[in-house]
Order: C-alpha cells, then sequence, then structure tokens
C-alpha cells in the first residue's frame, strides 16, 4: 500500500481478507466489492461475527452483486449500499478470435 498508493480498490467476487480491507479503510481509500457472491456456507460463518462483518463491509461504498440473494446477504451484513448487476463474467461479448490458431492450438492440445 505504502509503494502503490491507491485511490481506489475494486474487490473483485474474492473472500474478504480482513487485514487489507481494514488497512483501505484506515487509509481512507475508496473501494468498492465488485461482481460480489456469498455463498450459504459463507454467509452462515459470517451471521456468527456480525460486528466483524458490518466493520469490513462497511469499507465498502458500493456493493455490486450477481444475485438478489446475494444483495440481501450483504445489506443482512451490514453493507452501507447495494446492487444486483449480475455476473459481469458473462455480460461482455467473447474476445475475437483467429480461427485458423484456434483450430492449430486445439490440435496440439489433442483435440480438447
Amino acid at each position: 500500500m505504502d509503494h502503490w498508493r491507491p485511490d481506489l480498490a475494486l474487490w473483485m467476487e474474492s473472500e474478504l481478507w480482513p487485514n487489507l480491507v481494514l488497512e483501505i479503510k484506515k487509509r481512507g481509500i475508496m473501494a468498492a466489492l465488485v461482481n460480489a457472491r456469498l455463498s450459504d456456507k459463507s454467509f452462515a460463518r459470517w451471521k456468527w461475527l456480525p460486528k466483524t462483518a458490518e466493520e469490513l463491509l462497511e469499507t465498502f461504498s458500493a456493493v455490486l452483486t450477481q444475485t438478489g440473494q446475494d444483495y440481501t446477504r450483504y445489506l443482512t451484513l451490514g453493507a452501507r449500499w447495494a446492487l444486483v448487476t449480475d455476473n459481469i463474467k458473462y455480460s461482455a461479448r467473447p474476445l475475437p478470435t483467429d480461427d485458423g490458431a484456434l483450430k492449430l492450438i486445439a490440435a496440439k492440445m489433442g483435440g480438447a
């Protein structure tokens, strides 16, 4: 953090690492949780630590969730603001490919 000195942190569908999230918060770095999801198991675990969950989640100005269920879970745990955006991995068009190169690579990999 001292080397890069970020102005913004985008946290992509990852586990919340408390030390890093709290350091972002301490330094006043704007942060957003993007493509957020929360499994049944993780939600159940975080419900046992409500103050910790709230402390971490209030770091994020925005939580952009994959589903309505994720939206509800993040708000329940203490997120200040959330929005359902769907899974953004499926929102982009596929990257352009060279069909000849793709066939060559597939052939070299044994037709995989």
